[in-house]
């Protein structure tokens, strides 16, 4: 198995998947499937090939918890790019508006 510290993760925002497997995961491990939403979480923000889902579904809680930090931390900075750009984009736009003449 590679090892999880170079397991490589997608950046990119909340999809509808990942909102329902939260919501399971919320209610803590009484609900069912809470394993399954752990698992479904995690397997779709690996983007490493040479991560299997035999390697996602042997993670230790330790692993597990270093997995997660790492995911979140990948969200965080799609997060902070996105809103960087967007204030660019109004920068931009505002200073085009102020240098058109009347």
């Amino acid at each position: 198995m590679k090892p999880i510290t170079e397991w490589t993760f997608v950046a990119k925002t909340w999809t509808l998947r990942d909102m329902l497997a939260t919501e399971v995961i919320k209610r803590g491990p009484q609900a069912p499937d809470f394993a399954h939403a752990i698992y479904d979480l995690i397997k779709g923000r690996v983007d490493d090939p040479e991560v299997s889902d035999e390697d996602i579904r042997n993670l230790t809680f330790t692993e597990l918890a270093i997995v997660s930090e790492r995911i979140a931390e990948k969200m965080m900075e799609y997060c902070r790019i996105e809103t960087a750009l967007s204030r660019m984009t109004a920068l931009v736009n505002s200073g085009q508006k102020e240098s058109k003449p009347s």
